[in-house]
């Protein structure tokens, strides 16, 4: 389920042994600074520390929360008067969140749409729409993506559908396979800004927030990377059209040709589904008939409602394989946030909370400083993968410094999310250029055209200043955020 992957990224290479012996001594290192030293301090930067080893090497992401973290606490406290407080008390405490209950239901929905078929017939319908639209194809998979976000709520979920539909279409049109690869990669990029969102669900967890307005205020910033996308590729369709299948501006290919008024209506309105859904999730929770958790009920439910109408004969399977899918996913979000916390709890009462804490209002840092250096942490984060885990350890000891540096808590929720987001697309790591690649060598997809992993790396720089833009709208302009969760 999108990018909250349970394993840490594999970054070895050369001689296994080297490695291990390596990673072997920085562990025995960590263990040492967490519990040789008196000082309470040196436990909690420890424990990071040796949480950090444990993810490269490959350990599950909550194993290495936890390990560190019960350690730590043991050290701190005695086992007596650890293991109830962490076995116990946190596990119920992080696990029995009212807020938090939207989760498992925000994943089902999305998983049961995508087999239900709503995902291609959104994406046929905005071929349609936009089909005199220079870089036709490119445009309607970005506004297919800002759909898809809408009723899902997953960046690997949008991206995944669209690779697997848009790539052959944009290809058989003459699209050059850098800007195909290019457009479907950033076409998912608002899978986490525009709601449902569980990475902003997390951070109103984690942060104490309402889940209603955190989860709003990514819903501007998403339209307007959607918006930003399509301006940048409609661009590229009238100063260069052999981009986009055509040698000048008005010469593209119509995917559409041959079909009757009544044929593209036809397709346009099979997409109800996307719509209706984003009108009861979202309009629910903006007019205040309905909760976040209630939102995500009734769009699940209408979800599985859906899957019965689109998929007669095979319901039955696809909604069992949703709910297992779903399950598995929310396991492991809430594995990780119970490792999380018990780790920043340890962080927390070891002192080394308070001290970060200090340092930074001691360096006087402005707003825009300590919001660059953010921006590195997290884009470094989501390039790595493990964004779920940067924001569990992060947001409860930086919360406390907003006020100082008047930063706006629901500016930083979609902040931090739009960082890790682009960090997901990043050459050389990012994630999702791995799993756009690997689609596009399936010659289902790319129709016989080799399509280097260069070529996907390419497509991505073509497209990069778009996200760094918004970042930077959004910086000078916090109220963009805010606009929508203020008018609640």
């Amino acid at each position: 389920m999108t990018q909250l992957v349970a394993t840490a990224p594999q970054t070895r290479t050369g001689k296994p042994w080297v490695w291990r012996l390596a990673f072997y001594g920085l562990f025995a290192l960590t263990l040492w600074l967490t519990i040789g030293f008196e000082a309470d301090e040196m436990t909690g930067i420890g424990a990071t520390l040796m949480m950090l080893v444990l993810l490269f090497m490959r350990v599950p992401v909550a194993v290495s929360l936890i390990v560190p973290s019960v350690i730590g606490m043991t050290k701190l406290y005695g086992w007596g008067v650890a293991a109830p407080l962490m076995l116990g008390e946190m596990i119920y405490r992080e696990s029995a969140s009212w807020s938090l209950s939207v989760v498992p239901m925000f994943i089902f929905m999305g998983m049961i749409l995508w087999r239900a078929g709503i995902t291609a017939k959104l994406y046929d319908a905005m071929n349609v729409l936009f089909k005199r639209v220079p870089a036709s194809l490119a445009v309607g998979t970005n506004v297919a993506g800002g759909g898809l976000a809408a009723v899902s709520g997953s960046t690997m979920g949008t991206t995944y559908a669209l690779a697997r539909v848009g790539i052959p279409e944009m290809l058989k049109a003459g699209y050059d396979s850098r800007l195909a690869t290019g457009s479907v990669l950033f076409a998912g990029l608002s899978g986490q800004l525009i709601p449902p969102s569980v990475l902003l669900v997390v951070f109103a967890g984690v942060a104490s927030l309402p889940v209603g307005p955190t989860l709003l205020a990514g819903a501007l910033p998403g339209v307007l990377l959607v918006v930003l996308t399509a301006l940048v590729l409609i661009g590229i369709g009238l100063v260069k059209p052999s981009l986009v299948g055509g040698s000048r501006a008005g010469n593209r290919v119509d995917p559409n040709a041959g079909l009757s008024t009544a044929q593209k209506a036809k397709i346009v309105l099979a997409c109800w589904p996307a719509p209706v859904l984003i009108a009861i999730v979202l309009g629910g929770i903006f007019t205040g008939l309905l909760t976040e958790t209630e939102a995500g009920a009734v769009g699940a439910f209408a979800a599985l409602l859906l899957t019965f109408w689109f998929k007669r004969r095979d319901s039955l399977k696809e909604i069992w394989t949703s709910m297992v899918e779903a399950a598995v996913a929310t396991a492991t979000i809430f594995f990780m946030l119970i490792g999380a916390m018990i780790l920043t709890l340890l962080v927390g009462d070891s002192g080394a909370a308070d001290g970060i804490a200090t340092w930074v209002i001691d360096a006087d840092l402005s707003r825009l400083t300590f919001l660059v250096v953010m921006f590195v942490v997290f884009i470094i984060a989501g390039i790595f993968g493990e964004s779920m885990v940067a924001m569990l350890l992060t947001v409860p000891i930086l919360m406390p410094l907003l006020p100082h540096l008047g930063i706006d808590p629901l500016f930083f929720a979609v902040f931090i999310v739009l960082c890790v987001e682009l960090g997901m697309v990043l050459p050389p790591t990012g994630v999702l250029v791995y799993v756009v690649h690997g689609i596009a060598q399936e010659p289902a997809v790319n129709g016989g055209r080799e399509i280097s992993l260069k070529d996907v790396f390419v497509g991505v720089i073509w497209l990069l200043p778009i996200p760094i833009l918004l970042i930077v709208l959004l910086t000078l302009f916090p109220e963009l955020v805010t606009l929508i969760p203020n008018s609640m």
